[in-house]
């Protein structure tokens, strides 16, 4: 808001000829515009869609409060509202709830006593004004849960321990060792560890043509975990080859380059499911996962217990659970 304030000139400011209400509702759309742009650091609790609001949705509807202040002696508000909410702002949103969001805050400034339209006065004292409120928004500001800021600042530093992570010094660690030899021992490493994928074919043909609804789901699983061990035995081998200079390094190999020397995760392979974990619990926990299946694909027979978390879509295994006692209990009505 402070930023707004001062783009605009004390002729600017002074123009209109109905100030009384001009002033009020620049303030209005000042703190509209601000809410817009901040509630993007909630991520998607903020927006469905990222959306690119900039100072030129502001100078538009500034324009317009301008012009239909003046030309209309009874301002058309729905019409005003419409046109800022619905058009300028509202031109970028795609998202349905988004858009009805956008409307919300067009017809309400804010709940807390803390956010206020001071009276009508000079562009300085407004200045004044906003430099009085909190440097740091309250959530309910935004009409947020207070939770929603603790996720927003779990990112914020997350992010910022990924951007000092990046700005170290690498070219050699305290024994001498080059980032691209430690890159290469790790690569093998992870090569070693991970397991061969399971052999789908066999295990289909094994089950035969009458599946139940909990082979389905053991053949979706053993699907999804081999295209994630192919992909990483061929982004790790590709990986060595850039290294040694066979081949050129793409975007997506110096990302991997990067997060195995970090002790990350590489973003193509959290496709298959999401993690938290470093490099290395991550693969230790993939090779139990990948195991788990491959006892149950070896027997033909589901575990007395199963790890809910290692399937990577939990929801189709508990509606093919859910079918599988509906079918037995069908069954034993029948006899």
């Amino acid at each position: 808001m402070k930023r707004l304030y001062n783009m605009i000139s004390d002729t600017q400011f002074s123009i209109c000829k109905c100030k009384h209400k001009y002033k009020k509702l620049l303030y209005s759309l000042c703190f509209f515009h601000a809410i817009l742009i901040e509630r993007k650091k909630f991520q998607q609790l903020g927006w469905n869609v990222v959306y690119s609001f900039n100072d030129s949705d502001f100078e538009v509807s500034e324009n317009l409060l301008s012009i239909y202040l003046d030309e209309y002696r009874d301002t058309p508000w729905d019409a005003l509202k419409y046109l800022i909410a619905g058009i300028c702002y509202g031109g970028h949103v795609t998202d349905d709830w988004d858009r009805r969001l956008l409307t919300t805050y067009i017809n309400r400034l804010s709940a807390l006593p803390t956010y206020f339209i001071p009276t009508d006065t000079e562009i300085e004292n407004y200045r004044e004004f906003i430099n009085t409120l909190p440097a740091i928004d309250h959530p309910n500001a935004f009409g947020q849960h207070p939770n929603a800021d603790t996720t927003s600042l779990m990112i914020d530093t997350r992010i910022l321990c990924e951007t000092l992570m990046s700005l170290q010094v690498t070219s050699s660690d305290a024994s001498g060792e080059s980032k691209e030899v430690k890159v290469m021992a790790l690569a093998d490493d992870v090569l070693n560890k991970v397991p061969e994928p399971i052999n789908y074919e066999l295990t289909e043909r094994h089950i035969g043509p009458r599946k139940t609804p909990l082979d389905v789901v053991l053949l979706q699983e053993i699907s999804r975990y081999n295209v994630l061990l192919i992909k990483m035995e061929k982004s790790l081998v590709d990986l060595k080859k850039g290294i040694q200079g066979f081949i050129v390094m793409s975007s997506e190999l110096e990302e991997i380059f990067t997060c195995i020397y970090d002790g990350r995760v590489p973003s193509m392979w959290l496709k298959a499911y999401p993690s938290l974990k470093t490099l290395g619990s991550w693969t230790y926990d993939l090779v139990l996962r990948v195991q788990h299946f491959s006892k149950w694909a070896t027997k033909l027979k589901p575990p007395l217990l199963f790890w809910l978390s290692a399937f990577t879509f939990p929801t189709g295994f508990l509606t093919a659970v859910l079918q599988v006692v509906n079918i037995s209990t069908f069954n034993n009505r029948i006899h």
